[in-house]
């Protein structure tokens, strides 16, 4: 008897996720006997499994997250949890992101891709749902850095030559191909974790610390959903509903009416009217930038001073690229004229 074993396993002290696990396997091994006509019924459908508890994620508050951030900085490959924290993706995500999918115009990264690994071989799959293929903003700070990763890693590939493996990977091992999960968290994810004073969460509770913090900043649960590639509202808001238990009685049950407008309305009812205006995306705006370029504000503190610098470089870069753009108009002219006009040497 199935549902005897079963018992058996968990009086054995097995957990429930591996009583799962095994039915999974005898329940397809009886469903491939009853195509082949050696069974009639598949009796593993009638045997009642045991529920998994829910186990709350640890995540880290705001203070841990700047802490985290900090000492990343003095890390090789630091760079990857930062980017993990600060986007949200997926580990799987992340590591197959190439660098066509940055726009660093736009500040934004897509997800358009998934890395797999089957028995020591690696692949780039599609990713989890159709959902999680998405356009994520990223902060300026994260894209500088970004942009500085990427000339040291020219310079890598330059210095390895031919051993390089060209997948224009943005986070990738010194040979150009994907770095592994287990590997990124034991030699370097646990030890600035250790380094920081900081409990030791998974790899994977980045994301949920990335979206914990946008709840927590009163981010429209919808926008979370997009930017966590989540295939509903409902999944976001039953994932992290005890991070704001007042949102439970209003928004849930708008949710799983599965329709926007009255889960809008739901919204309001659960914050009040004051947020309201948070509700809509905007023509041309990516959702969540607002809230959370904030929430980066305070984990990347920028003073008044460097603020300026910053926005005196771009108002500088763009009359430059002006000129630029102006000077070969002109001499797109002049050669159609038959005559050479001189262009201004850049800088």
């Amino acid at each position: 008897d199935i549902q005897k074993v079963y018992a058996e396993m968990q009086t054995k002290g097995l957990s429930a996720r591996i009583v799962r696990h095994t039915h999974s396997a005898i329940h397809n091994a009886l469903k491939q006997a009853v195509k082949w006509n050696l069974l009639q019924k598949n009796v593993a459908e009638f045997c009642e499994l045991p529920k998994i508890p829910h186990k709350e994620r640890r995540v880290l508050s705001e203070i841990e997250a700047q802490r985290f951030l900090q000492v990343s900085n003095e890390f090789i490959n630091g760079l990857i949890f930062e980017f993990a924290l600060l986007s949200g993706m997926r580990p799987e995500e992340y590591l197959a992101l190439q660098w066509n999918d940055v726009d660093f115009e736009k500040n934004t990264a897509q997800v358009i891709r998934a890395l797999v690994r089957h028995k020591g071989i690696w692949s780039f799959e599609k990713p989890k749902t159709a959902k999680s293929s998405r356009i994520i903003s990223l902060p300026k700070p994260l894209l500088d850095k970004l942009r500085a990763h990427k000339r040291k890693q020219n310079e890598v590939r330059l210095k390895n030559g031919l051993i390089w493996e060209n997948h224009n990977l943005v986070f990738c091992c010194e040979n150009g191909t994907p770095l592994s999960i287990p590997n990124l968290t034991y030699r370097y994810f646990r030890k600035i974790l250790e380094k920081a004073n900081l409990p030791q969460i998974r790899l994977y509770d980045l994301r949920h610390t990335h979206a914990t913090l946008l709840l927590l900043a009163e981010e429209n649960p919808k926008v979370v959903a997009e930017r966590l590639g989540h295939s509903t509202v409902v999944l976001t808001l039953d994932t992290y509903s005890h991070v704001l238990p007042t949102m439970q009685n209003g928004v849930i049950a708008a949710a799983q009416r599965a329709d926007e407008h009255e889960l809008a309305e739901a919204h309001v009812e659960a914050y009040g009217d004051e947020h309201a205006e948070h509700l809509g995306h905007g023509a041309g705006r990516l959702p969540g930038v607002a809230r959370h370029e904030h929430l980066v504000g305070q984990l990347h503190p920028v003073d008044e001073a460097q603020r300026d610098v910053d926005e005196e470089d771009r108002r500088g870069h763009a009359e430059h690229e002006a000129d630029v753009a102006a000077d070969r108009s002109v001499a797109r002219l002049g050669e159609q004229r038959g005559r050479r006009v001189p262009q201004r040497r850049a800088g």
